[in-house]
């Protein structure tokens, strides 16, 4: 328990903020920020529908505000609290129980998804403390997200059969049809998720072997493994992103098939970027979604082909050998005076294996956005299907000139799961 008593005493100290005592042998918390949803119930009921694991597992919503919210607003979500309370009561079980946390007028520049998040995630880490759990699962869900009837089941494998993965990022898929929304909304979201596969099969090409998704509704942590690595983050936005990066360069993350989940399409202004931002932008733009030139992504696969190289280079001369990098690259790599940083992962190196080990937690997912933003100023975004279709081409996958988004995105998602493509 050593290492949640240290992180409770120097991140999150104060009272737990749930009365009630934990069910013995509780393993599973699922943490949900909700701001202003309409859509909460759902969530709740496709929780409580999902099947039992082993041990007993908790809910805990976070229902938030900012400091300066209107009174319309602030009467909503108190009206929330209290719907989502009686809820609880009524759905909670010895196996499964639900809890409503309030966190209301948070300063605004703390307010948001990420001060949500942490506060219900750490909320979670004093639960476990409580039963005396220091092996329990930690696991991201939103408030306007639906799971299988498998989700948890799922979890507790999945954890059982990878005892020593930190976390795992869990398989999603965004709704691509239906009444829920307006035609456009899934003709945007099917863009924008073939954007986000199309980056990460690129990036997993190239040979970057730390590249997973990052879905603020789609990840499960050990507990012990969130606290080593300091918590969650208050961001704004990308919470998700900078909290999951440190778990990616431990090299013991995950991916979780066996099950799904369901994010919403829906567009939103309450971030700053990320889906809701993205889906926004398209329905109020005539043009369609421009992703990432493929030629970042050969750019890209050359610099970590070189990678294993530069261990012999600064072995023989002391110095590594850039020169067969693209001038792109090159330029890059100069901003971050990356001669002078990989000189000191060598010298902290007893291996080579353990120098590439260290070059790819350097150039790390985060770097690696970062260079593909940088890489726009001599390779322009390009439409998304054509993009999609380079990569398909590039990674051995079968297309064809006929094939429209959502063909790709559905061969896209094959692919994540392991099946075989088109026939």
């Amino acid at each position: 328990m050593e290492p949640i008593r240290t992180y409770l005493n120097k991140h999150a100290p104060g009272d737990s903020l749930i009365v009630s005592d934990p069910e013995i042998g509780l393993k599973y918390i699922v943490v949900i920020p909700s701001y202003l949803e309409t859509r909460l119930e759902e969530s709740l009921v496709s929780l409580f529908d999902a099947s039992h694991p082993s041990l007993p597992v908790e809910v805990i919503v976070v229902i938030n505000w900012p400091e300066d919210e209107s009174q319309e607003n602030i009467r909503l979500s108190r009206e929330t609290v209290l719907t989502t309370k009686v809820w609880a009561r009524q759905h909670s079980s010895e196996k499964k129980q639900f809890h409503v946390i309030t966190a209301g007028f948070i300063p605004r520049k703390k307010a948001g998804v990420g001060f949500a998040r942490k506060t219900g995630l750490d909320e979670a880490v004093r639960r476990f403390q409580r039963a005396g759990q220091e092996n329990g699962i930690l696991i991201s869900f939103d408030a306007d997200t639906l799971c299988e009837a498998n989700y948890l089941k799922a979890i507790e494998n999945h954890f059982l059969m990878n005892p020593s993965a930190d976390g795992c990022s869990i398989y999603f898929e965004h709704p691509m049809e239906g009444n829920s929304y307006k035609p456009e909304v899934y003709k945007a979201i099917i863009q924008y998720e073939l954007h986000m596969r199309c980056y990460l099969h690129a990036i997993r090409h190239g040979g970057f072997p730390h590249a997973f998704y990052t879905v603020g509704s789609a990840f499960a942590v050990r507990a012990n493994s969130y606290c080593r690595q300091g918590g969650m983050n208050t961001r704004k936005a990308g919470e998700d992103f900078y909290f999951l990066q440190k778990f990616f360069d431990l090299g013991n993350f995950t991916d979780l098939l066996s099950t799904s989940i369901a994010p919403s399409p829906r567009p939103s202004l309450r971030v700053p970027f990320g889906t809701g931002k993205a889906i926004d932008q398209l329905l109020k733009s005539s043009d369609s979604l421009k992703s990432y030139n493929p030629e970042t992504y050969n750019i890209l696969a050359g610099f970590h082909a070189l990678v294993p190289l530069m261990h012999e280079q600064i072995k023989i001369s002391g110095n590594a050998d850039l020169q067969g990098l693209h001038p792109c690259m090159k330029e890059f790599l100069a901003e971050l005076n990356f001669e002078k940083e990989v000189l000191e992962i060598y010298r902290n190196s007893g291996s080579r294996e353990a120098f590439v080990k260290r070059v790819h937690r350097y150039f790390n997912m985060f770097r690696i956005l970062k260079f593909a933003k940088h890489a726009r100023n001599s390779f322009p975004d390009l439409p998304v299907a054509f993009c999609a279709k380079a990569i398909m081409e590039t990674t051995g996958m079968k297309v064809s000139n006929e094939m429209s988004e959502k063909d790709m995105l559905l061969e896209f998602r094959r692919k994540d799961k392991g099946l075989s493509g088109q026939q």
